[in-house]
């Protein structure tokens, strides 16, 4: 049953392993009805994480062009709208059917709305060509309402294959979608490692500070 505090549920331990990666990670499996609310400390008790965990990043599926939804709405899984929109049919209908999403239904739109502008600023400063390989993965601060209201430090955008991947050539889409998580790891880790130089480098200033002080004391 999922948690009545915070609507997460944990299903399953999986070992995931990369050659990218120095050691295999064990993967938590959650399930929830909202990835923006964070485990609650209760849910982290006998996971063997800390009770004051914080999910720092946020692993967004985003398209090719890390644009997030730029329709009213779309069909699940693509396909993507195409440029001819003198019709309704051409991206969806008059209606969002069973088989339609508004953007807040879709991690990808939600991202770009609780981030606001300063999401599409944070991408365009990364002046990328797009549309970019699948798999392909970039990371940009948090902004907006996804830092102030949500909590979380970074969001790692990854290009995933789309449903209609999945139909044409399933097999491939199943690479693909693994090479996703690969990439977004590893630009995880990245991220990670410059945290930690920035943080030797912020004591390296501290000591150098305090043998100033020293001198200072010492001229006195």
């Amino acid at each position: 049953m999922p948690c009545k505090t915070c609507g997460w549920r944990l299903l399953q331990n999986v070992w995931f392993r990369t050659s990218k990666l120095n050691a295999p990670l064990l993967l938590e499996l959650w399930e929830t009805q909202d990835v923006f609310k964070q485990i609650c400390s209760h849910c982290l008790q006998g996971t063997g994480a800390s009770t004051d965990v914080k999910t720092h990043f946020l692993l967004n599926p985003a398209n090719q062009n890390f644009e997030g939804a730029k329709r009213s709405y779309v069909p699940v899984g693509g396909p993507i709208p195409g440029k001819n929109l003198d019709t309704s049919s051409a991206w969806g209908g008059m209606e969002a059917g069973s088989f339609m999403r508004y953007p807040m239904q879709a991690i990808d739109g939600r991202v770009h709305i609780e981030g606001g502008a300063d999401m599409r600023f944070e991408i365009s400063k990364l002046d990328l060509q797009t549309p970019v390989p699948l798999s392909t993965a970039i990371v940009t601060p948090a902004t907006g309402r996804l830092a102030s209201i949500h909590g979380f430090d970074r969001i790692l955008h990854s290009a995933v294959p789309l449903l209609s991947h999945v139909r044409n050539d399933p097999d491939r889409a199943f690479v693909i979608l693994k090479a996703c998580y690969v990439t977004a790891f590893d630009t995880a880790e990245k991220e990670k490692d410059k945290d930690k130089d920035k943080d030797k480098d912020k004591d390296k200033d501290k000591d150098k500070d305090k043998d100033k002080d020293k001198d200072k004391d010492k001229d006195k």
